[in-house]
This record gives structure tokens, C-alpha cells and sequence, in this order.
């Protein structure tokens, strides 16, 4: 949905920061119908998801005259294209209607009689601006064409044959920069965390 290019210099212990924004709506319908003491349920989930992928631009040319861009997207911190974190969820809502509902009863010659069904209706609809920082590690000279991938998932389900659920998720407006950076010196370069967590009394060596 969003891509850039940017040159990096041949200049040691340079990384991009990609400073990332996108509007993002949700919508969640859940309506349950129950009588008899029966159980009814309607799930509705939605999520948005946001991943930078780099690709190398043949011969300096990212139109693609010169040749298919190469992608060389990693995870890990020490391949060129690292980038961290590797994606990341700009929103996500899931949304649960459950009712057990006896109905409406009415009474006729000392008999009563339950047929009507109570309903129960929840409509809850979002709409977001978010933004984070993405660093991508290890870049060596060239030219590059960073493209954020927006993915979207929806679902809804129901056990309830009279209503149901639906859901709608969308995107707005959105920006991507692009900023080159460089570690100052006493740092000789920019350090990314592990996988592995910190479990000791004292911080570990990319911070706490």
C-alpha cells in the first residue's frame, strides 16, 4: 500500500529508521436470538497488520526497467535487510456475544407458553490512527525500495440461525518515512536485542 526509495552511502554503521502511520477502522456486529434457555453465541474479529519489506534496486533503478527488485527482507540481526520488529498488529479487536434467554410467556387458560425470543443486539465500531518505528539493520550501499504490506483478516461465526455477525475492517490515510541513521561515537553501531528474554538480576547487553 505505501513504498519509498532511498539510497544509503557507503559509510559504515548506517541503518534506516522507517517511521510508519496508517488510519485503520473496525466494525464488529454480534446479535444473538434465545429462548428456552438455549445458549447463543456470535463472534466477530478483525485485525490489521502491518509488514516492511526491502528490496534491492538493480543498477540503482527501482522502476523496474532494469530488473525485477530483489527482495532481502530477514529477521535475523546480523543478515543485511534485517528488519525489527519484522511486523506488527495496528489493530486487532475481537468481540463476543453470548446470551440464554427464556423468551417472552404469556399465559392463556393457566397454560404458559414461551415461543417469543428475547434478542440482544452489540454493534461496536473503532476507527484508529496509529504509527510506530521500524529499523532496518545492516543495509549495505545502494539504492532500496522499502513497501509496507497492510494485511487484514476477518472472521464471524454464529450458532444462531435467526441473526448473526459480520464484521468489516478498512484503512485510511497513511505515511512512511524514511530516515538514515548512524550510531555516535563511543557506539561503534546500533545493537538489536535477542530472542531470547532477560532472566538475570542485571540488564543484559542491548538494555533492560
Amino acid at each position: 500500500m505505501l513504498f519509498s526509495n532511498i539510497k544509503v552511502p557507503s559509510a559504515s554503521s548506517k541503518d534506516v529508521l522507517l517511521m510508519t502511520s496508517l488510519e485503520t477502522s473496525l466494525l464488529t456486529d454480534t446479535l444473538v436470538s434465545s429462548s428456552g434457555g438455549n445458549k447463543s453465541t456470535s463472534s466477530a474479529t478483525g485485525s490489521i497488520v502491518v509488514t516492511p519489506h526491502v528490496f534491492e534496486c538493480p543498477s540503482n533503478d527501482c522502476s523496474g526497467v532494469s530488473g525485477p527488485l530483489v527482495e532481502c527482507t530477514t529477521n535475523t540481526a546480523t543478515s543485511p535487510c534485517a528488519v525489527f520488529p519484522n511486523k506488527v498488529t495496528f489493530d486487532e479487536r475481537q468481540q463476543t456475544l453470548s446470551a440464554s434467554l427464556n423468551g417472552v410467556c404469556t399465559t392463556t387458560l393457566l397454560v404458559l407458553t414461551c415461543a417469543t425470543p428475547e434478542t440482544i443486539d452489540l454493534l461496536l465500531s473503532t476507527t484508529s490512527a496509529h504509527s510506530f518505528n521500524f529499523v532496518v539493520h545492516n543495509l549495505s550501499s545502494g539504492v532500496y525500495q522499502v513497501q509496507l504490506q497492510i494485511s487484514v483478516t476477518t472472521t464471524a461465526t454464529t450458532n444462531s440461525v435467526q441473526v448473526g455477525a459480520q464484521v468489516a475492517v478498512g484503512v485510511g490515510a497513511g505515511s512512511l518515512v524514511e530516515m538514515i541513521i548512524q550510531a555516535v561515537v563511543p557506539f561503534d553501531n546500533i545493537t538489536l536485542c535477542g530472542s531470547s528474554p532477560n532472566s538475570g538480576s542485571s540488564p543484559n547487553s542491548c538494555g533492560p
